[in-house]
This record gives structure tokens, sequence and C-alpha cells, in this order.
């Protein structure tokens, strides 16, 4: 995975690999300074041919937890259903697991019901709680689930 500094040069891409979520939402995470974009390339280095997938997320603190709020996860068409979700979802969970911090990581995303097997495949529990982090970008939750999982 990589981080890329700059998330509107890669709006495209973004839009193309969730053509299926509003435009105005895309929007607000690609434009927000806040938000950090990783991408996934198919041979493991940057090409930018080769981006098969990649995660928006945001970073906070609270009560002596890191928490990582997946705001937007896609995959190219093409390559879906070929396990590329999971080795997405592994190495952000590596890449968050490498970063230096003394308080434990919790990832916090909402899902609707066609991926919720998705991530409780990946170990990802139901929530209870509201993330109000979530719901700035995404309105009260009127459906779905609130998914969370804590690495170590």
């Amino acid at each position: 995975m990589l981080f890329i500094k700059d998330k509107n040069k890669y709006s495209n891409i973004i839009k193309e690999y969730c053509n299926n979520i509003n435009n105005e939402y895309l929007d607000n995470i690609i434009s927000d300074s806040k938000s950090k974009l990783l991408v996934y390339c198919i041979n493991g280095y940057f090409n930018e041919n080769e981006i098969i997938g990649f995660i928006i997320y945001l970073k906070s603190l609270s009560k002596s937890i890191n928490n990582y709020y997946i705001l937007l996860c896609g995959i190219n068409t093409e390559y879906r259903d070929y396990g590329y979700g999971n080795c997405l979802l592994t190495e952000f969970e590596k890449f968050i697991k490498l970063s230096k911090s003394k308080y434990r990581k919790k990832v916090i995303l909402h899902s609707l019901d066609n991926t919720l097997n998705f991530y409780t495949n990946n170990n990802y529990i139901i929530s209870d709680l509201t993330y109000k982090t979530i719901e700035k970008y995404e309105g009260k939750k009127t459906s779905g689930y609130y998914l969370i999982k804590y690495l170590y």
C-alpha cells in the first residue's frame, strides 16, 4: 500500500471504482484535508496503471485509542471476487499495526447489508455505538451496521 498526498489527482479512479456511491459524498471525502488515501497496486509496487484498490480513512485519538475510520473502500470492478478486497483490508491493517503508537488501535467502518459478510469474515464485529465521525460524512445511520476491529 502506498500513501498518496494528493487525493484529487486520483478522484477519477475513486469515482470509477465507487460508481454506485453519491458523487457529492465522494467529493466531500476527497476534498477533506483530514482524510487520507492509500492505494493498492496489483504487483505490490506503485504504478498508476496498476492501482486496483484504495482506502480513504481518517485517524483520530480518543480515550487512549487510535481510531481509524474507513470512509471509503473501493476495488476495480475487473478485480472483484478474486480476493483483492481481502488483500486490501489486510494490507491496511498491517499499515496500522506498523504505525508507532503507545495506544491501542481500532478500525471503525459503516457497512451496508451487501458487504456485512465480507467484514465479519475478516473478524470485524457489529458495534451498537454511534460514531459521530462517520455520521459527519454520511448523516445519521438509517441502514447498515457500524463495525469495529481492534488491532494489536
